[in-house]
């Protein structure tokens, strides 16, 4: 029995599984940079039940992986998929800092 039907889809599945074991590395380092930058220890405040540490450091993985995703989805190569999430990691950091920028200058106003 051949069996070279066969052989196209093990190719697909450790191509699938190498882009997702690099993608997963890139959320870590993604996560071990971010929570280096903030000046929150949001793991330690995750861990002490603090909801706002989870939402904020969820909606920064949220923000990094969407961008993450479409690159694994239509990259043509390993090499390019890690390039375009370097792309959307600095993107995400830099939003990060902008965001932290324009927060530090709003005042909230007095009430009367």
């Amino acid at each position: 029995m051949e069996s070279t039907w066969l052989n196209p889809t093990l190719t697909g599945v450790s191509a699938h599984m190498l882009y997702f074991a690099v993608a997963l590395a890139a959320i870590v380092l993604f996560v071990a940079i971010y929570t280096a930058i903030t000046p929150y220890w949001e793991i330690r405040l995750i861990r002490q039940g603090n909801t706002a540490a989870a939402i904020s450091l969820g909606g920064a993985i949220l923000g990094y992986t969407c961008p993450l995703a479409q690159a694994v989805a239509q990259s043509g190569s390993l090499a390019d998929m890690l390039l375009w999430s370097g792309v959307a990691l600095v993107a995400q950091l830099v939003a990060y800092g902008a965001t932290r920028l324009v927060a530090a200058t709003v005042r909230p106003r007095k009430r009367r």
